[in-house]
């Protein structure tokens, strides 16, 4: 009875466009075409697909930008598996830096102890990059570098630093204007300005004479004056204390 072993490779998110090349041999079927602009970095993955005579083999990719400098060598392992010998190979930015022919040469050999041991293979293909027409002086297609992080890290403490040594003045407007609020940087913090009408003028009417309110020790709200006549409280339906004032 046959069986079939499925290994749980991890298949990878289609976020960037994939190139399918198939290494025969000592041929790179699927090379020559358009990958990518000057510029761009990290969007476009060789599926590299291995004949079996790789089998066994260490494998190493080496990309040259187009004017056959800057090798970058990257080794093709376990992270690049996505399938029984097929491996996904990022082109990295420095290989896509100029418009023309960018040269792979894979390269596979049978070692042990770190030392070749049999025959070694090698294939070659070219990749078209096309010239972005992108203003390197407007900006710079980079990674943030840790020098930058701690640079922009810098920048907002020195925010922060603001933000809490924030300091608040007020002044007291006319009923009849709005409220404003106004802000400044003084002395290195910023400052809050507002504005504050006063409140509408109320109505005065004669009460009477003297009184005044308290709450007892069993809750009830009792109400204390100096004439004779009972001040007109009451209490409404919705709770609200009431005051009947005569003209």
């Amino acid at each position: 009875m046959r069986g079939e072993l499925r290994l749980p490779f991890l298949e990878k998110k289609a976020m960037s466009r994939i190139i399918e090349l198939n290494i025969d041999n000592e041929w790179i079927r699927g090379a020559g075409v358009f990958a990518g602009a000057t510029g761009s970095h990290d969007d476009v993955i060789l599926r590299m697909k291995f004949s079996e005579m790789w089998d066994g083999m260490a494998k190493t990719v080496e990309f040259l930008d187009a004017n056959h400098e800057n090798a970058i060598v990257k080794v093709i392992g376990n992270a690049e598996q996505v399938d029984i010998n097929v491996y996904d190979v990022t082109i990295p930015a420095k290989a896509k830096e100029y418009s023309g022919k960018m040269a792979v040469t894979i390269k596979g050999a049978k070692t042990a102890n770190n030392v070749e041991t049999e025959a070694t293979m090698s294939v070659y293909g070219e990749f078209e990059i096309k010239e972005s027409l992108w203003s390197s002086e407007a900006e710079t297609a980079a990674d943030v570098t840790p020098t930058m992080a701690e640079q922009l890290a810098a920048e907002i403490a020195a925010i922060n630093a603001q933000v809490v040594g924030m300091t608040v003045s007020a002044e007291t407007l006319d009923a009849t204007e709005d409220a404003t609020v106004t802000k400044s940087l003084v002395n290195n913090h910023y400052n809050l300005h507002f504005g504050i009408p006063r409140g509408t003028p109320g109505i005065s009417v004669q009460a009477g004479a003297h009184f005044g309110f308290y709450i007892s020790s069993d809750g009830h709200l009792h109400v204390v004056y100096e004439d004779t006549v009972e001040p007109a409280f009451e209490i409404d339906e919705n709770g609200h204390l009431i005051m009947t004032l005569e003209d």
